[in-house]
């Protein structure tokens, strides 16, 4: 550490180079007006006769420096400027800056007084105020009076010529570019680049984004010749003219006199013209000032309109005549115009862009899809699947979600691929078994059918009992996951049914115990009991003729019947 000091203090007490002898390393240059954005300068000058003022704090961390110098862990500059207007046209301004306190190799080295710039901005175009754009041409010198030893001069004069252009709505929104060269003998010279934007927050409160880009001319390969920081921050400025600003920053390509982190606050006095000196704006930046503009808000682009200043010549299908002599405003009259009416073309009933005399379909207009071999005609699409009738394999059958591959126009025969064809399918969008009875045939075992909920196979008991069969688990299952799918459907009744073999009310005391098995089983199993319940009916609704084998088995039944339902929507 020792050695290190010692170091320091020979490369600041010997003048044998410029590194050794010291150099301004912050390459921040304060915009001289509270006008201005932290950044970038406007090409706006101060009013005539007028003085503005302006004070900023800038902290950097970490600012690098050249080749051969050290690293600046920590600087807190105070900048002081001034400016005063000439005739709206000139500004003359002065900036000093201060180094209130910093850290080198560890070491403080401060205060120091930085180099003093003068600087003159004369604006060469644009209107003075008001929205518009204006381009602006700017110069500073700058003085050698910093202290080099503490990295805050250059020891020689420099200069800063610049271009200085922005475009503005009059009110918060601002672009503003800047491009030039430094010329600092005895250094470096480099070109640099500003760019900033305002973004409307609230009245006369604006954010600001800026970028600076900087390159080195002096050994332009050398390591830390291009450096881009940025800033973002907010802006106000009042009517009496207090300018205050806040932003902060880090850099994005690490290049000599960039730090890792810069914020500037600021607080300073930009005069305001009163309302009535104001030069007139240009809201919509097309050279004719608002007071004479008859569309303010809207470009009169390249094609002015000689009897409306500021405005663009309304033709809205573009043929060359104005909307207010064209018959026709919204349909250009192609290659064969309608002599009798200005703008129009020739006679089409059906304003198809197609004489009648040559439309196969003079009263129906081609539409978007016109039919290349009838012209004037649509393309027929009869089933309204966007494919042709000529081209459509099924014409009468639109393709709907499956379109088949093998078939243009056509449905997939067999959507859900389960091996049963669409038409002899009961459930064509769900893969299911085949079965003898068509209501069910290609269904799954549990599905949703109107008011009911149907199982194309019967869970199982103990014979005579109401004990469920291990067997019959994964069909209830089936069943409480279609109710849970189903949350509409919000009450069902399990009906269980017997044939009639013995006592009418044993069986009608068994159904009601088995529709009750069923009901537990499902609500242990996360069905809402309050969704479900259970009934008997035991031998009174037979399905099927009692008096043989297979009709009593039929009539051995459970069926879970919709009583309530409400819509998706509730």
């Amino acid at each position: 550490m020792i050695a290190r000091r010692a170091l320091l203090a020979l490369c600041l007490s010997v003048p044998a180079s410029a590194s050794a002898q010291g150099f301004s390393a912050s390459r921040y240059l304060m915009p001289p007006s509270g006008e201005d954005l932290g950044l970038t300068e406007r090409a706006l000058v101060t009013p005539h006769l007028r003085v503005g003022a302006v004070v900023a704090g800038e902290y950097t961390h970490a600012l690098a420096t050249a080749t051969g110098g050290p690293a600046i862990d920590h600087r807190v500059t105070v900048h002081a400027g001034a400016t005063f207007g000439l005739f709206d046209r000139v500004q003359v301004g002065v900036v000093a800056p201060f180094v209130a306190t910093q850290e080198i190799a560890r070491n403080a080295v401060a205060p120091a007084v930085g180099d003093l710039r003068v600087d003159v901005r004369v604006r060469v175009a644009g209107f003075a105020r008001g929205g518009s754009m204006r381009l602006a041409l700017g110069a500073s010198l700058l003085a050698p009076l910093g202290d080099r030893g503490a990295y805050a001069g250059d020891g020689s004069v420099g200069v800063v010529p610049r271009v200085l252009f922005e475009a503005s709505n009059g009110r918060d929104f601002v672009f503003a570019l800047n491009a030039g060269v430094a010329l600092r003998p005895g250094w470096e010279h480099q070109m640099f680049a500003r760019a900033g934007v305002t973004i409307p927050l609230a009245s006369r409160v604006v954010v600001a984004l800026e970028a600076a880009l900087d390159a080195r001319l002096t050994a332009p390969d050398a390591p830390g010749s291009v450096a881009l920081e940025t800033l973002a921050g907010v802006r106000h400025v009042s009517p009496r003219g207090l300018a205050l600003g806040v932003a902060a920053g880090p850099r994005i390509i690490e290049g000599d006199a960039t730090a890792d982190v810069r914020a500037v606050a600021s607080v300073g006095y930009a005069p305001q013209p009163p309302r009535d000196e104001e030069a007139p704006g240009d809201r919509d930046l097309d050279g004719v000032v608002d007071p004479d503009d008859r569309c303010p808000d809207e470009a009169a682009g390249a094609r002015a309109d000689p009897s409306a200043p500021g405005c663009p010549i309304r033709d809205r299908d573009h043929d060359g005549f104005r909307d207010e002599v064209d018959a026709c405003p919204t349909q250009p009259p192609g290659d064969d115009p309608d002599p009798r009416r200005m703008g129009c073309p020739g006679d089409d009933r059906d304003h198809d862009g197609v004489r009648d005399d040559d439309d196969r379909c003079p009263l129906e207009p081609a539409g978007a899809l016109p039919d290349p071999g009838a012209r004037g005609c649509p393309l027929r699409d009869g089933d309204r699947d966007g494919v042709p009738d000529g081209d459509d394999v099924c014409p009468l059958e639109p393709a709907g979600r499956h379109p088949d591959g093998a078939r243009r126009g056509c449905p997939l025969p067999d959507i859900d691929g389960d091996g049963i064809l669409n038409e002899r399918d009961a459930c064509p969008e769900e893969r299911g078994p085949a079965s003898r009875d068509p209501a069910t045939h290609g269904c799954p075992r549990v599905f949703v059918s109107g008011d009911r909920v149907v199982i194309t196979q019967q869970p199982r008991f103990a014979v005579d009992r109401d004990v469920i069969a291990a067997s019959s688990a994964p069909l209830l299952v089936e069943v409480a996951a279609v109710l849970e799918a189903h949350p509409e459907l919000t009450r069902v009744e399990v009906r269980g049914h017997t044939d009639d073999a013995g006592d009418d009310a044993r069986n009608l005391d068994l159904s009601q115990r088995r529709a009750a098995s069923i009901r537990a089983w499902l609500v242990a199993h996360g069905v809402d009991a309050e969704r479900i319940t259970a009934r008997g009916y035991g031998e009174t609704q037979p399905l099927a003729d009692n008096r043989t084998a297979a009709g009593r088995a039929v009539n051995r039944r459970v069926e879970f019947v919709v009583t309530a339902r409400v819509s998706a929507g509730e």
